[in-house]
C-alpha cells in the first residue's frame, strides 16, 4: 500500500506542478489540448495501473513467508 501512496502523491504532485506550464506542454502534444481532462486522467490513471502492477510480485512474495519465520530471524 506504501507504493501506492507514494504514487499517489507523485501524481498528485506532478499535476499539480504541470498545471502552471499547460502552454509549454500544448506545443508539445500534437492533437490535444493541454488542458484536457480526459489525457489528465489517462497519465495518471496509467501511473497507478503501472505502481500497482509492479508491487503486487513483492507483495505476493511477502504473503507466502509465514510470520513466525521473519520474527524467528530477525
Amino acid at each position: 500500500m506504501r507504493c501506492l501512496a507514494v504514487t499517489l502523491a507523485g501524481v498528485a504532485v506532478g499535476l499539480a506542478a504541470a498545471l502552471p506550464v499547460h502552454r509549454i506542454l500544448e506545443n508539445q502534444i500534437y492533437g490535444v489540448e493541454a488542458t484536457d481532462p480526459l489525457t489528465w486522467l489517462g497519465a495518471a490513471f496509467v501511473l497507478l495501473s503501472l505502481a500497482l502492477l509492479v508491487s503486487l510480485s513483492p507483495a505476493r512474495r511477502a504473503a507466502r513467508i509465514s510470520p513466525s519465520t521473519v520474527l524467528r530471524h530477525h
